[in-house]
């Protein structure tokens, strides 16, 4: 995250020069992205970004604009907005983009539209591949964060290649500060290339991941970053010392809404204690709740551990964060 220094009036122009050169950067680093997976994607062209602030610029020099609206906002002025704007590209969190098909009888009044850009929240492919079925577009996922901005997004291929020019990445042992070999799965550092105003070296970024230099046939030669397995306090623990990745955990629950077919609308999981788990489910009127409660449970026990004592608890809602963001997998452990 980019934060200014208190200074004279000469150190606000130096502020204001950074500022500037790293946002251009930041800028030009998006437009690339899109054109990349998006070769079309011409000056006229237009981008909405459904997210929780602006980008630093709205165009470059009137061309490839960029519209921006909060994704806090309700779902029916998004909705509007999309249909107004008829952007090229959206870029957007998993969970508001799932809940604006739901409000919209999977439908979006947008005829340009040939790129959807998930990011900022853990979604699985399975989810993706749903959402470009509905979508009738591609839909592709940007790993990234506020610390290291661009750190790797998916080619044509779905395969995450890192943004090397952005962030320099290592897979180090979460314990220590060593660095692991090609395939191994540790955490993810980074180093920030374009922050200017406040570099950050080498920042923990409690993401679980691994690299392989495995050479895709989409023509980059930027290292894959595969098997993405979510945040290290995301993860569950098991009696026996394991970790299960909530990426894997993120998995088994589309499982059941896109290939068991239950009527779930949203869930969250979170694991209480080392041998309780809750899962809180917003369902639809195809809800079987007896029978659809038991195979939610049978299933996790069998995919995870019969040591698991599974509750399956039917809410209202599932409160988000104050950015708009949710988690569905939590550990309290």
């Amino acid at each position: 995250m980019i934060r200014s220094r208190s200074s004279g009036s000469s150190g606000k122009f130096v502020d204001l020069f950074y500022h500037a050169d790293s946002f251009i950067i930041q800028e030009l680093h998006v437009l690339r992205m899109i054109k990349d997976l998006y070769p079309e994607y011409c000056p006229t062209d237009k981008e909405l970004l459904v997210y929780t602030s602006e980008y630093p610029f709205s165009s470059i020099f009137g061309f490839y604009k960029v519209i921006y609206v909060n994704n806090l906002s309700i779902a029916d002025t998004i909705l509007n907005t999309i249909q107004a704007v008829n952007p090229s590209v959206i870029a957007i969190y998993p969970s508001v983009l799932r809940e604006l098909l739901d409000k919209s009888d999977n439908k979006l009044s947008c005829e340009k539209l040939k790129l959807i850009l998930t990011n900022s929240e853990q979604s699985s492919q399975l989810e993706r591949d749903h959402f470009a079925n509905i979508c009738g577009c591609t839909v592709l996922d940007e790993y990234s964060s506020e610390e290291l901005q661009s750190i790797a997004y998916q080619c044509r291929n779905y395969q995450y290649h890192l943004v090397q020019d952005c962030s320099y990445i290592e897979i180090l042992s979460p314990n220590s500060d060593k660095k692991l070999n090609m395939g191994e799965d540790g955490e993810v550092v980074g180093t920030n290339l374009t922050n200017f105003a406040m570099p950050l070296i080498r920042y923990r970024q409690q993401d679980l991941a691994s690299l392989n230099d495995s050479v895709c046939s989409c023509g980059k030669t930027a290292p894959i970053m595969s098997s993405i397995s979510g945040r290290i306090n995301s993860s569950f623990k098991r009696a026996d010392g394991l970790i299960i990745p909530s990426g894997k955990i993120l998995d088994w629950t589309y499982s059941l809404v896109l290939s068991m077919n239950l009527g779930i609308r949203e869930f969250e999981i979170v694991q209480q204690t080392l041998n309780d788990i809750v899962v809180n489910i917003v369902v639809t009127g195809n809800f079987k709740i007896n029978q659809d409660e038991r195979i939610i449970i049978d299933s996790f026990r069998m995919m995870f551990g019969n040591d698991y004592h599974v509750s399956v608890h039917i809410v209202s809602s599932i409160p988000r964060q104050k950015t708009g963001k949710h988690i569905p997998i939590k550990s309290l452990v």
